[in-house]
């Protein structure tokens, strides 16, 4: 249930295009950081993985505008891109991508890739392929 609050007390119209990076059919169910807070607050399991490139296999993010459009495609329940700070060793910060993904099957699904989105993606483009 959502909190009792002035901002979430509108048309379902316009809630979707608040709560989502597109309202349009067929773009994906990205979430904005207000919709994340939505989702959050009605106590949804998420599952959230970091967002690892590996350069020595060659999996980076040439293109990350390509790739959220790819994800957006490819991930058929709400999710949200985001970063956080993250504080090593030596404590020294630096920002750390990650995705969160509202669905048990398709979380089950990155799972299997190890957790790792860009595996993932390219195992599911290729299965697009055929």
């Amino acid at each position: 249930m959502l909190p009792a609050d002035k901002k979430y007390n509108l048309p379902v119209e316009k809630l979707v295009f608040r709560w989502f990076v597109t309202g349009r059919v067929g773009e994906g169910l990205r979430l904005t950081p207000e919709g994340m807070r939505a989702f959050d607050n009605t106590q949804l399991e998420y599952f959230e993985y970091p967002l690892i490139e590996d350069a020595k296999r060659g999996k980076t993010f040439k293109n990350i505008h390509e790739f959220t459009l790819k994800v957006g495609k490819l991930i058929d329940c709400p999710f949200y891109l985001g970063t956080t700070t993250v504080t090593n060793e030596s404590g020294k910060t630096s920002k750390q991508a990650y995705i969160k993904v509202y669905d048990s099957k398709v979380a089950m699904m990155i799972s299997l890739y190890g957790g790792n989105l860009l595996d993932y993606v390219e195992a599911m483009e290729k299965k697009n392929e055929w």
